[in-house]
């Protein structure tokens, strides 16, 4: 808790291509009921909801800019080199170039970001992105806002990858798609949301779904839907949704709605009982309850 005796509330939004703008209504639950999020967490899909967030919009306004910018025509024509390039990947190796040219990405994250920079955020923000060479996991704590996020999202060899500090960096879910582990800040409860089906959709889905699972294990030992004070909610998504398929955005906030409907009382139930069982100690807050069933809707997109 915090000096004045506030929680603590971290949000980890996992990977996902477009999914995870299922996770809009949640933010706009937050601010319906007077909650601060403290620290936000996102990889790829989930960086995009987040970095909106953490610059200080509102939930709607996350929601109106989502709208706007995510429609059809955001990705461009494939670059002339691409069958070079995927020739290459297949024999193993690896060059800054993809087969998607990135002009209209960019231009967004300028139109939307400016010059923000990732220390100088309203709400902290930490974005999951991966090294090209070593496809190990970097964290991005501070930098120009456009560049983290765009390193996030570059789902090699689609798109190239962008070099930040000397490094080449590439989609976040190839190494950590739920970055429950990228924060060493304390927080009274972390809130996780996972859009990547485990047994749903196309093999990629699949393959993104189970390393998801990995890192809910890591920093969830056992397993558990609740384990201390980490509170994982799997978004219902059954059906494939590829990153163009701007026409389900509708859907997939229809779809968070549902969730938030259903679960909303759950996240109240355990901010509120947080500082009674805490007892005014602070550090990393009470244990929530070990065994709870999954957060999941009743309502599945299909």
């Amino acid at each position: 808790m915090t000096a004045s005796g506030r929680i603590r509330l971290r949000l980890v939004l996992g990977s996902g291509g477009i999914r995870p703008v299922a996770i809009v209504p949640l933010l706009e639950f937050f601010d319906a009921h007077g909650i601060a999020v403290d620290e936000l967490v996102g990889c790829s899909g989930g960086a995009v909801v987040a970095a909106l967030y953490a610059q200080g919009l509102s939930g709607r306004d996350v929601r109106h800019t989502v709208l706007r910018v995510l429609q059809p025509n955001f990705f461009t024509a494939l670059d002339p080199a691409a069958a070079r390039l995927l020739l290459e990947v297949l024999r193993g190796r690896r060059r800054p170039g993809g087969m998607l040219r990135p002009d209209r990405i960019h231009a967004a994250c300028r139109d939307v970001f400016g010059d923000a920079r990732l220390e100088s955020l309203p709400r902290r923000l930490l974005l999951q992105a991966t090294e090209l060479d070593t496809r190990q996991g970097v964290v991005l704590r501070q930098g120009a806002l456009s560049e983290a996020l765009y390193a996030s999202n570059a789902a090699y060899p689609l798109l190239p990858p962008i070099q930040i500090d000397g490094r080449w960096l590439i989609d976040g879910a190839f190494s950590a798609p739920l970055p429950l582990l990228a924060s060493t800040e304390p927080a009274d409860l972390t809130v996780a949301v996972s859009s990547n089906p485990s047994a749903a959709g196309d093999i990629a889905d699949r393959l993104l779904g189970f390393a998801a699972e990995i890192d809910i294990a890591h920093a969830s030992p056992g397993g558990e839907e609740w384990r201390g004070n980490i509170m994982l909610i799997r978004l219902p998504i059954a059906r494939r949704v590829r990153f163009w398929d701007m026409h389900l955005i509708p859907d997939l906030l229809a779809l968070g709605e549902q969730v938030v409907a259903e679960h909303g009382a759950k996240i109240l139930a355990a901010l509120t009982r947080m500082p009674a069982e805490d007892g005014g100690r602070g550090g990393r807050g009470a244990p929530l309850p070990r065994r709870q069933p999954s957060v999941r809707s009743g309502r599945t997109l299909t």
